[in-house]
């Protein structure tokens, strides 16, 4: 028995949505770069108070981490749904300080929202990684947990050394994941019913880039979740890439 399904439809309109993130993309592109690049001509100047220069700094950093996201959106939606290209400068790196980093930038997020960060003492974790790359998959699993989790609720984060892997773990209390959506988490744009009918708002690229990330360091992310019991992500990655077969 042979059936066949007509899916132009559904491909016209997934390539619709690609080619409307890439416009927006783009022209989100240009003025930022114009914003970075005046903010910088400010902090050139030498006779900045030391409180007007801090407020800078802040809005420089987050609006090139802004840039780096819409050049990860462009990436993304120029390239197959398999995955895309990542260049990589990997360094010798301590991935606690990058998680510790991490958590002090969304505490105050995760304190509006009234929700717990606990991560206790971080072990050293040494790791030939890209450490920008490595801070936005923490990032993005951080304010993911912050954002779906109820207020009240809590996130664990912890460090684990391995022989030859570090590995990453990141639970929350937020409402869990259904096992009919699982299979579909980390494909791009995709959102859960809950999710889409939350006021929460999210573009549903950033596990699948965070992904494509991890795997580019030759490691793998998964999750432990169902549906009313919160969601544990998993990120392992290699002490070395250029070992990983």
């Amino acid at each position: 028995m042979v059936v066949s399904r007509d899916v132009t439809v559904e491909e016209q309109a997934r390539r619709a949505r690609e080619d409307l993130v890439a416009s927006v993309s783009h022209e989100l592109r240009t003025p930022l770069t114009s914003i970075i690049g005046y903010l910088d001509l400010a902090l050139d100047d030498d006779e900045l108070d030391p409180a007007t220069r801090e407020r800078l700094e802040v809005a420089e950093r987050n609006a090139s981490r802004l840039l780096e996201l819409v050049a990860d959106i462009l990436a993304v939606s120029s390239t197959s749904r398999e995955g895309f290209g990542v260049d990589l400068d990997l360094r010798p790196t301590d991935v606690s300080a990058i998680v510790r980093s991490a958590i002090e930038s969304i505490a105050l997020k995760a304190h509006d929202h009234g929700i717990l960060i606990e991560a206790g003492d971080l072990p050293t974790a040494h790791a030939l990684v890209d450490g920008r790359r490595v801070r936005q998959v923490i990032d993005n699993l951080l304010s993911n947990a912050v954002k779906y989790n109820p207020r009240g609720g809590s996130v664990a984060v912890s460090v684990g050394n391995e022989p030859r892997s570090i590995t990453v773990v990141i639970s929350d209390d937020g409402p869990g994941i259904s096992a009919s959506e699982q299979a579909r988490l980390f494909e791009r744009f995709f959102r859960g019913d809950a999710v889409r009918k939350s006021s929460t708002h999210g573009s549903g690229l950033g596990l699948a880039i965070s992904r494509d990330l991890v795997r580019a360091h030759g490691g793998e992310i998964t999750v432990h979740t169902a549906a009313g019991e919160g969601a544990t992500f998993t990120v392992r990655l290699p002490r070395d890439p250029r070992e990983t077969p």
